[in-house]
């Protein structure tokens, strides 16, 4: 269990029902909170279960980058490339087995996209209050929904300019309307955070979401976009890389050929939707809040993959999905074999915690006091719950340290002499001297 999520569970799942609300820190993703209490009281409290919402929002967005492929491309070979691509696409795996809620958010932003293109289809009351349920819904997981929300209307207003649509008319018959209604129900979800917190300003004005100054904001954004780049595409091969890109840039093309203006105006209006809250919002996004534009990226490169298909002959074209499909059953098992995702540093990993709260179980007692810092605490807090250890205190009759060797040393904790108990990949652990 990662540092975040093990908080999450800790401070908001396993308490009183009044604490799933409680929003003293944006880590509580509260309707994700809610799933996860649900979970937990359905299957018990266990690594699995308290991840099981995220795992199905995870394989959800595979099957709906799918369907929204074969909605927006009539090519029998839609939404193979971007649905076997996106399941073992490391960093969306990462937040897929990691109980937060970005793995929803990136759910919530492709049916957001499948309710607005079937809108754009069959215009009618009740898919505009679907779109504004699953909007709403999604600012109820966390406030950045707002950044797919934002360009996904932009790609709605700007289908509808091209279906003659006067601007005024978007503006009155689309706009307003919905993005009002999406604000009541929003707020209407979030009535019980602000009663448990005492007001909604943990929700707009904590320390994550308060504007920087300009000069701060555009110092920081490139750089952040760059480390983004780097954290999406790690254990990706270069090779593979390269050949997305190829076909990112050959679907565009096709897509403007054949002039299906749905598809290819996708991507560009959230990328430009994202841009522009970011903007206003002055705020340098951490990576993970960026990680619903992976699907919409893999299904750009889906229109390019199925021109390419389309090119073969029609006798080899299985053979082509069936190789394409070994070679993603092969990363995925190099991916498990080397545990390159379980070593990911985001949100505090911290691997060896149940390690070192299997081997203090049967030594701890509660008059012993525990020590351990930040990135690596709420790990070990959740090990020592699970394994129904004494929770570390302070001060007691003998002092143990356990210390994350990536970012710290003993010395980091103490000068005193130490006895080294335990060593194991970026663990350590000592006792105190008596």
């Amino acid at each position: 269990m990662r540092g975040d999520e093990a908080y999450t569970f800790l401070n908001f799942v396993n308490r009183n029902f009044v604490d799933l609300f409680d929003y003293t820190l944006p880590n509580n993703h509260v309707f994700h909170t809610l799933l996860v209490k649900i979970s937990t009281l359905v299957l018990g409290a266990s690594p699995a279960s308290i991840r099981l919402p995220a795992f199905w929002a995870g394989l959800g967005a595979i099957a709906l980058v799918f369907i929204l492929a074969r909605m927006l491309s009539t090519s029998a070979q839609a939404g193979f490339f971007a649905a076997i691509t996106s399941a073992v696409f490391p960093y969306f795996v990462l937040y897929s087995t990691n109980a937060r809620g970005y793995s929803l958010i990136a759910f919530f932003s492709l049916l957001l996209a499948i309710l607005a293109l079937r809108f754009l289809q069959r215009p009618g009351t009740p898919i505009l209050f679907l779109i504004r349920l699953v909007a709403a819904l999604g600012m109820f997981t966390m406030p950045t929904m707002a950044i797919p929300i934002a360009g996904t209307f932009l790609w709605i207003a700007g289908l509808l300019l091209l279906k003659n649509w006067k601007i005024s008319a978007v503006v009155t018959r689309f706009a307003i309307p919905i993005g009002l209604t999406t604000f009541w129900l929003t707020l209407f979800f979030y009535s019980p955070v602000a009663l448990v917190s005492n007001g909604i300003e943990t929700v707009l004005a904590n320390k994550f979401v308060k504007p920087d100054s300009w000069g701060l904001f555009l110092g920081q954004f490139i750089p952040q976009i760059q480390k983004s780049n780097l954290e999406f595409y790690r254990d990706i091969p270069t090779v593979f890389l390269a050949f997305s890109a190829v076909l990112i840039s050959i679907g565009f093309i096709v897509l403007a050929k054949r002039k299906n203006y749905s598809a290819l105006m996708l991507l560009p209006a959230l990328l430009i939707g994202s841009g522009l809250v970011l903007t206003l919002q002055r705020a340098t996004p951490y990576s993970r809040t960026l990680i619903y534009l992976l699907p919409f990226m893999l299904l750009t490169a889906d229109f390019g993959w199925g021109w390419l298909v389309e090119k073969i002959r029609p006798c080899a074209t299985f053979l082509t999905q069936s190789v394409f499909v070994g070679c993603a059953m092969v990363y995925a098992v190099h991916l498990i074999a080397t545990e390159s995702i379980i070593h990911y540093p985001d949100t505090s990993a911290f691997p060896e915690a149940p390690i070192v709260a299997q081997y203090l179980k049967p030594i701890l007692t509660e008059h012993d006091a525990v020590h351990i810092k930040s990135t690596a605490d709420w790990s070990v807090y959740f090990y020592f719950w699970y394994y129904e250890l004494p929770q570390p205190v302070k001060s007691g009759e003998r002092d143990f340290y356990i210390v994350k060797k990536s970012r710290y040393s003993i010395l980091d904790f103490t000068e005193k002499p130490v006895i080294k108990l335990l060593d194991i990949g970026d663990m350590a652990l000592y006792e105190k001297e008596k």
